[in-house]
């Protein structure tokens, strides 16, 4: 018979990273919110105004209450749809360019790396996601920086002073090493 673990383990499905979700559902639910109160205002008015014409002149000639607002309550609603659809997609373009730029700046980074230039910042901005991996990118950036530094000290001091040849060898294998490390 097979034992179970003595710890519960616990699935944890993220398919989204939750700050990036936390921000963009905080956005649409604004959007929601000020479009439907926008367009409740408007309706509620057209509706009072139009049962107020309704009551003065007799509904004889409709069935229900709703016959008399239908054509307004259909408006309202394509009015609701399309505010929301369209702040909901400006919404959405504001965030991807915001992913964007911050993208865009990491590639930047990236290339300088490749030419050499590794004292400048990576600024990447944007989502926490994207700000998370530029400080990333300047740490190793930094490591690399101080890693060439160490490096050019030991030539130096190897330069600088006449040595032995079998000590020579032994500090020629230690940056050898060194070198290593920055360069795999």
């Amino acid at each position: 018979m097979r034992q179970t673990p003595h710890f519960a383990i616990r699935r944890r499905n993220k398919l989204v990273n939750p700050r990036l979700q936390g921000g963009v559902a905080i956005q649409i639910a604004a959007i929601v919110l000020v479009a439907g109160s926008l367009v409740a205002l408007l309706l509620f008015r057209d509706i009072r105004q139009a049962l107020w014409d309704a009551s003065y002149s007799g509904h004889f000639g409709f069935s229900t209450p709703f016959r008399i607002v239908n054509g307004i309550l259909v408006r309202r609603l394509l009015v609701l749809f399309a505010l929301v659809f369209a702040g909901g997609s400006l919404a959405f373009l504001w965030y991807v360019r915001r992913v964007r730029r911050g993208i865009f700046r990491l590639v930047e980074a990236f290339q300088a790396s490749g030419e050499g230039d590794l004292s400048s910042p990576a600024d990447a901005r944007g989502p926490g996601g994207i700000i998370d991996v530029g400080k990333a990118i300047d740490d190793v950036r930094s490591h690399t920086l101080a890693r060439i530094g160490e490096v050019r000290g030991a030539v130096e001091a190897m330069r600088a002073s006449a040595l032995p040849e079998e000590e020579f060898t032994r500090r020629w294998e230690t940056l050898k090493g060194k070198i290593e490390r920055i360069i795999p």
